[in-house]
């Protein structure tokens, strides 16, 4: 648009609060259509044309950002649900396997699951890695 920035002041002039009188405004009427070619006004609205697309699909975009972010709290939501579910049920699982490891006598001095129980072993250690409580053996 810097290529039309003449216009600008050549329509200032033609408001009639900056003509002294109707010579002035024919004047500046006139000067006005001197730059205004059919040319210029196409390009004009050619401009003004693209500038609305452009700011429709920003807005589209912006509109589809926010349904996207809606969608994905929705989706972090759900799956911190599953998670929780998840976590609940394997700490149970761990609770379960050491309950009938020290029914059984299969605890080592340490509390631990023996060594001779190399099943139950991994079971607890993927436990408690995917808790976050150590690294699977």
């Amino acid at each position: 648009m810097t290529e039309y920035t003449e216009l600008k002041p050549l329509l200032e002039a033609c408001r009639a609060e900056n003509c002294d009188g109707p010579r002035e405004f024919r004047k500046a009427v006139e000067a006005l259509f001197d730059v205004c070619t059919v040319e210029t006004i196409s390009a004009l609205i050619a401009e003004n044309e693209r500038l609305a697309e452009e700011y429709d699909k920003a807005w589209r975009h912006d509109l589809n950002d926010k349904k996207n972010v809606q969608a994905l709290s929705g989706e972090v939501a759900r799956l911190s649900t599953e998670n929780e579910a998840l976590c609940k049920a394997a700490l149970a699982a761990r609770e379960f396997i050491m309950h009938e490891a020290e029914v059984r006598g299969f605890l080592d001095e340490s509390n631990e699951v023996s060594f001779r129980h190399p099943r139950r072993q991994a079971a607890i250690a993927t436990i408690d890695a995917a808790m976050g409580k150590g690294e699977p053996s």
